[in-house]
């Protein structure tokens, strides 16, 4: 009896002491967990607050050549060769712009870096600058020049106060598409850019950003195209597309709306989903088109 009772103590204490061991391991365990999910979430915010700044820069480089342009001396009285000079100069110096075009206020074209002189009243963004007479840089959409999305930078040129000009700059989103993957570490973690739309800008997938997909709508657009592969356009040149639904899942719901009211890349949120840490940020506010690519 001795012997029973005895044994069973032994089996007490030996389970305690397993227990108190499994204990120590499941809390270390724990506590590593969380040490390098914080770890892992500084991290990842620290290198997207650094995207977004080198972003926005990028972006308020673009936009200040593009002033500096707008308010060259005497631009309004350069002739055409001039003005075609001048935004060729510009172009070769700051490759990432695609084309730059200057055009009077009845939509006619007087310069521009490639491609034949042409009427652009009736395209969207003539419309909203003519409407506004405010700058603004666009949402991403379809070029008429190229097969790849751009987003562009439209301002008003001015001479003793009056607008007498409109200023278009295409940007290549694969300026910033360069600047996403040169972050992107790879395998599991890597960096993408929205719009304030949810339309994706630049991502290490480039179909996503060749197909602006939308991570709001859950939809994306793809060109129309002819057996040859040439892209389908329409009696204004500009290029069909269809809108097609998303077979993806985002891997964070973002709050679209903070992120257009994001002040700068120092208001950023970020969110821990299963077992994935994704943190955002927003970029510095500017006006958009609402119906890009139209």
């Amino acid at each position: 009896m001795q012997f029973s009772i005895r044994h069973q103590l032994t089996l007490i204490i030996c389970s305690l002491i397993l227990l108190a061991m499994v204990s120590t391991l499941m809390i270390s365990h724990f506590l590593i967990s969380e040490d390098y999910e914080s770890k892992m979430q500084y991290n990842l915010q620290t290198t997207t607050e650094s995207l977004a700044f080198n972003i926005a820069q990028f972006m308020q480089n673009a936009y200040n050549v593009n002033q500096l342009i707008a308010e060259y001396p005497d631009l309004k009285n350069l002739d055409s060769q001039k003005q075609y000079q001048l935004l060729t100069e510009i172009k070769r110096k700051y490759p990432f712009y695609q084309v730059l075009t200057i055009q009077d206020l009845n939509g006619d074209q007087t310069a521009k870096t490639s491609g034949s002189l042409v009427n652009r009243s009736e395209r969207w963004w003539f419309k909203k600058f003519i409407a506004e007479r405010q700058p603004y840089i666009s949402q991403s959409y379809y070029s008429v020049f190229s097969d790849s999305p751009v987003t562009s930078i439209i301002q008003g040129i001015y001479s003793q106060g009056k607008l007498y000009g409109i200023l278009l700059a295409d940007i290549e989103i694969k300026q910033l598409q360069q600047m996403v993957e040169t972050y992107s570490a790879g395998g599991e973690s890597y960096a993408y850019l929205l719009d304030g739309e949810g339309v994706v800008i630049a991502h290490p997938d480039r179909q996503q950003a060749a197909e602006l997909y939308n991570y709001k709508t859950m939809k994306k657009k793809v060109l129309l195209r002819d057996l040859a592969g040439i892209p389908l356009r329409d009696e204004k040149i500009t290029k069909l597309r269809r809108k097609s639904p998303l077979n993806l899942r985002p891997l964070c719901k973002l709050s679209l709306l903070r992120l257009r009211q994001a002040r700068s890349a120092q208001e950023n949120t970020s969110a821990l989903m299963a077992r994935s840490i994704c943190v955002h940020t927003g970029l510095f506010p500017y006006r958009e088109s609402p119906n890009p690519g139209a």
